[in-house]
């Protein structure tokens, strides 16, 4: 009986470059925002590839970004459920939709 009342929480993931163009950016925010709206959990992924692992802040900024221009949106509670790690030249955060109680 439990089971049948538990809600099933999928991890979407969305993949980011250094290079990403402005309307790509926009776009990934919208799925991130549709991911949000029907209760999923998002990871978020960058993976640098050659010289651009000189530069990991640039890295760190377009995450932060990302997650920045989620949290302008007033229909979702944006809450980290794991920070920025990296892991050689990947950097993943997952981030969980907050509910707010009536």
């Amino acid at each position: 009986k439990q089971r049948v009342q538990q809600k099933k929480v999928d991890t979407k993931g969305i993949r980011l470059s250094v290079r990403i163009s402005n309307h790509d950016f926009n776009f990934r925010v919208e799925q991130a925002r549709k991911f949000f709206k029907k209760g999923h959990k998002l990871k978020i992924d960058l993976i640098l590839k050659g010289r651009e692992k000189a530069h990991p802040e640039k890295a760190g900024e377009i995450i932060n970004s990302f997650v920045n221009e989620l949290m302008n949106f007033d229909d979702i509670n944006i809450e980290k459920e794991q920070d920025l790690t990296k892991q050689g030249g990947r950097f993943t955060m997952i981030l969980v939709n907050k509910q707010k109680k009536d």
